[in-house]
């Protein structure tokens, strides 16, 4: 019997199938990738995410504390349009000031450039707790011919100790060793703690005939920047 060649029992792909495999292969690694980008996506904003509820919660807490230890009236927890003490419409992100509440007007507004540069010419002061942790801090500087309190800010927990006060003094031993005649800032006539505490320290509020064009120019500054024009003011301490 004469033996012959049997026929193969597996057969190759045809360019059809080939395609359509390439196809699903392709249509896999786009959802591969979709998915890897969205993962990326959500770990790169998570901390943004937890980072802005964290910040949201603070400010909520930080109105009810001031609310109960009576800081603030009920009557001034609204925009500073309606008569309260926080500043209108969206507002950059930054550390309370002496009163505790984000979005005031005496907020930190000191960028760390001007920190450091303080650090270097020796116009920043800083209040330290008993563990040398830094809860207070005042920056000058000097504007027209005076010296000028740029920034003073005490952390509320450490508030209504005279540290504020040691800050102010130490900003104007320097301004009269500096041969400075003067010290002004600016701040809010209304409110507590900002041009009535001045005052009680020697500071008085200029009326607008007294103004130095550097102040004026500085006052409208602050004014487009937010903050409310009936109540903004600029007070001086001779020395």
């Amino acid at each position: 019997m004469s033996d012959r060649p049997s026929s193969s029992n597996t057969a190759g792909f045809s360019l059809l199938e080939a395609v359509v495999a390439l196809a699903i292969l392709t249509v896999g690694l786009l959802a591969l990738a979709q998915a890897f980008y969205l993962g990326m996506r959500h770990t790169s904003t998570s901390s943004a995410n937890l980072l802005a509820r964290e910040k949201a919660r603070e400010a909520v807490e930080s109105v009810h504390t001031a609310r109960d230890t009576r800081t603030i009236a009920w009557a001034q927890i609204k925009n500073v349009a309606n008569g309260g003490v926080f500043l209108d419409g969206a507002q950059d992100l930054h550390a309370a000031g002496n009163d505790g509440l984000v979005n005031t007007a005496d907020d930190s507004t000191a960028p760390i450039e001007s920190l450091r540069e303080g650090v270097k010419t020796d116009r920043l002061w800083v209040a330290a707790d008993e563990a040398d942790r830094p809860v207070g801090f005042a920056l000058a500087g000097s504007v027209g011919d005076n010296a000028h309190l740029d920034e003073l800010d005490v952390h509320p927990a450490h508030g209504r100790r005279g540290l504020g006060a040691a800050l102010v003094e130490a900003v104007c031993d320097w301004a009269k060793a500096s041969g400075y005649r003067a010290i002004t800032l600016t701040t809010l006539r209304g409110i507590p703690w900002n041009a009535p505490w001045y005052q009680r320290r020697g500071f008085r509020v200029l009326e607008e005939n007294e103004l130095s064009q550097a102040l004026e120019d500085l006052l409208q500054e602050e004014i487009q920047r937010g903050l409310p024009a009936d109540q903004r003011v600029a007070l001086r301490r001779e020395l």
